[in-house]
């Protein structure tokens, strides 16, 4: 289940002339988990059960049972469409 949210890019803006652009750097390995641990964190507290165990219980279940409709997954999705679209400026890293 991590492996399918790892994140192995983050957009990080660099000044070019007057204004700035988003250049891919890739991650650490390190950092990769805890930034999975983060996004997972966030889509858990921003479900709207009651209960703190009924939300990580069904962004789990999401997670493996139906990944293309989880919110983690959707956000990762979201992120990667940006770094695909900002690899044009990959040599200015």
């Amino acid at each position: 289940m991590f492996r399918r949210l790892r994140i192995q890019f983050l957009l990080i803006p660099r000044r070019q002339a007057r204004k700035y652009v988003n250049v891919p750097f890739p991650v650490r390995r390190n950092k990769r988990d805890v930034l999975n641990l983060q996004t997972i964190y966030k889509a858990v507290t921003a479900r709207r059960e009651r209960t703190m165990s009924e939300r990580i219980q069904l962004e789990l279940l999401a997670l493996t049972l139906t990944p293309r409709q989880s919110t983690t997954m959707r956000a990762r999705n979201a992120h990667l469409a940006q770094v695909y679209e900002e690899r044009v400026y990959m040599d200015r890293r």
